[in-house]
């Protein structure tokens, strides 16, 4: 069994797809904190205690889990393998790395920018590749999110990427809910990756 953690429940029609397009005998439960992400926004810092209260809600509610997949961006510097506690964007993240010099950092929610970069420049240096990371700060879209209009999201996400797009390699979407974006920039699509697919195939080890 395994069990998303996320911090908004759009994520989760989107995952259970996923999961029964690539494993369908695999066993998922969801569960979701909005208000990590709320408080990481409002206070502009991670919500550590919240955090390690959620993970421990998981634990003490299901004994026989394989691993928590934390969905979260902003969040997944605090995940630990050790503990069975996984972020999604990390596969993905190493695939770009190995693969891609000049790397577009693509975000809507300022926490996950300082996130996101240093999983990069982790990445590098456990590969020993120098990496050029350009910032596309897309936080004037998170309004859209907020009010659940998804068009208006990746409209507006994907208008800040072309003006990128000719300066880099790659287009990382750093968040798992910009993943629609794909839809509205076909001439794109060979540039762009997002975390979801990519991380959950990873992750149960399919091929």
């Amino acid at each position: 069994m395994i069990i998303f953690l996320h911090t908004s429940s759009i994520h989760i029609d989107r995952f259970n797809q996923i999961i029964h397009k690539f494993s369908p005998n695999t066993f998922v439960k969801h569960y979701v904190f909005d208000q990590l992400l709320e408080n990481a926004l409002e206070n502009k810092a991670l919500d550590f205690d919240g955090f390690k209260k959620a993970i421990a809600k998981i634990k003490n509610e299901n004994s026989k889990l394989d691993q928590i997949i934390c969905t979260c961006s902003t969040y997944g510097g605090l995940c630990n393998t050790k503990e069975k506690v996984f972020r999604i964007d990390a596969p993905v993240v190493d695939f770009l790395v190995t693969n891609y010099s000049k790397i577009a950092l693509v975000y809507t929610a300022h926490s996950t920018r300082q996130s996101s970069k240093e999983i990069i420049t982790k990445s590098s240096l456990k590969f020993q590749k120098e990496v050029l990371i350009t910032d596309c700060d897309c936080s004037n879209c998170w309004t859209y999110f907020e009010k659940g209009d998804l068009t208006s999201y990746y409209k507006n996400i994907a208008a800040n990427i072309i003006q990128v797009a000719n300066k880099v390699d790659a287009i990382f979407l750093a968040q798992a809910s910009m993943e629609g974006v794909i839809n509205y920039l076909p001439q794109l699509k060979s540039k762009l990756f997002s975390s979801a697919e990519f991380g959950v195939k990873t992750l149960l080890s399919i091929d």
